[in-house]
């Protein structure tokens, strides 16, 4: 059965691990275009490791992230590793279809 964006936004701010198949987009390098398959979890604080934690509050620069303006999410990879995608441009969820 299909599933629809709203469902995917609620799967993902579950937190558990998915397989996410995407589209990637990148609007300030004017790159993407790609399909890009990751196993990842929305990322919070808790998951990031001290290192990624102690770079964030040594740079002394804290910007608001403008997720809902910008309709991203942050999501934390197996390796630790952060990145942000818009779950308008995801079309599978645990091999299902996203509608």
């Amino acid at each position: 059965m299909a599933k629809s964006i709203k469902e995917v936004v609620n799967l993902i701010k579950k937190g558990q691990w998915l397989n996410l198949k995407l589209i990637t987009a990148n609007t300030n390098q004017k790159t993407g275009g790609s399909i890009l398959s990751v196993k990842c979890r929305l990322a919070r604080a808790n998951f990031m490791k001290n290192d990624q934690m102690q770079r964030a509050a040594s740079t002394g620069i804290i910007r608001p992230a403008n997720h809902n303006e910008n309709f991203t999410l942050n999501v934390q990879l197996p390796n630790s590793e952060i990145i942000t995608i818009h779950p308008l441009l995801v079309f599978s969820v645990d091999n299902e279809r996203v509608i």
